[in-house]
């Protein structure tokens, strides 16, 4: 997201001021926003170089705390859409990357934030959105739905646009701990993820998808550059070692599990208990393979249908 500050609030809004256009942190010049937070430091005082109404203006900061700063200062983003996510209420009513949504029901909406808050507290299972595409507005009618992640929150799946790209280098052993930690964080997620899906059924639909999802979110990224592409294929290499490692016969995870049962029980399962469970097992994985196929086609259908005559 660009430098440029949205919101400010608590003690910073002394400091910052809506619109304050950041060059620089600590001599460092900033593209970025996220440049901006990690150039501050936390142990010594911090000269900022902002524009503000057209001039040139330094301020000073103690050192900071980064967490209380991300909360109360925040960057101006406007409501653009930067990526559908297929399958999900607003990309089966269409909307598309660069749309602008300038209203949410009776709410005309200035930026993500307010569009933000009027879908998650909307007291109605439908939203009605206004887009604006290539100067033409359009009004597209769509279901909400809960994340399973947030504890419910309503969500129509889409994410802001992030317009700035930059290129930050690291040394290969830093480059292998941000690896390590974010395959952990990854991992983690997935398996929180996945037991809050099954602990729900409802969210299942819109979390189940196959070869053709799979396709769609692989030209989405690769359309961001390479870069974008292949972390999508190693978060797919991870999600197939996260899938394989379930305790499902057939599985690897169900061969784990056949080990460990005959380590406790001292003698293995007989073959007879062994080949039942693999062919529940087999049975299970086609019947979610078919799922996920039959789900991938009746969103598209629905997209298809939904963006008929759109610009």
């Amino acid at each position: 997201m660009s430098p440029v500050v949205g919101k400010a609030t608590g003690d910073y809004s002394l400091l910052f001021a809506q619109g304050d256009s950041i060059l620089s942190v600590n001599a460092t010049h900033v593209k970025g926003w996220y440049q901006f937070i990690s150039n501050l430091s936390q142990e010594s005082q911090n000269s900022i170089l902002l524009v503000r109404e057209k001039k040139k203006v330094t301020i000073t900061l103690p050192q900071v705390d980064i967490t209380s700063l991300s909360e109360q200062v925040m960057p101006s983003v406007p409501a653009i859409v930067g990526d559908v996510s297929p399958g999900m209420p607003a990309w089966k009513a269409g909307l598309k990357p660069g749309d602008r949504i300038v209203r949410v029901d009776s709410t005309a909406v200035e930026n993500w934030y307010d569009m933000r808050e009027s879908i998650t507290k909307s007291a109605l299972d439908t939203v009605v959105i206004t887009v604006q595409r290539n100067g033409i507005f359009m009004t597209k009618v769509m279901s909400l739905e809960s994340n399973p992640l947030t504890d419910g929150q309503k969500i129509i799946g889409i994410t802001q646009s992030m317009p700035v790209t930059y290129t930050q280098s690291n040394t290969p052993l830093k480059a292998f701990e941000y690896g390590a930690k974010s395959t952990l964080s990854f991992i983690v997620i997935n398996y929180v993820g996945l037991y809050k899906v099954i602990s729900q059924p409802k969210t299942l639909k819109s979390s189940v998808g196959g070869p053709v999802m799979i396709y769609s979110l692989s030209s989405q990224s690769a359309r961001k550059g390479f870069s974008a592409w292949i972390m999508f294929v190693a978060a797919i290499s991870l999600v197939l070692m996260i899938m394989n490692l379930l305790p499902i016969p057939v599985l690897d995870g169900g061969h784990i599990m056949f080990a460990i049962l005959q380590g406790i029980t001292g003698k293995p399962l007989s073959a007879r208990i062994q080949i039942i469970l693999q062919n529940i097992g087999l049975a299970l994985l086609l019947m979610l393979m078919f799922y996920a196929f039959y789900n991938d086609f009746t969103k598209f259908f629905n997209r298809a249908v939904s963006t008929m005559g759109n610009p």
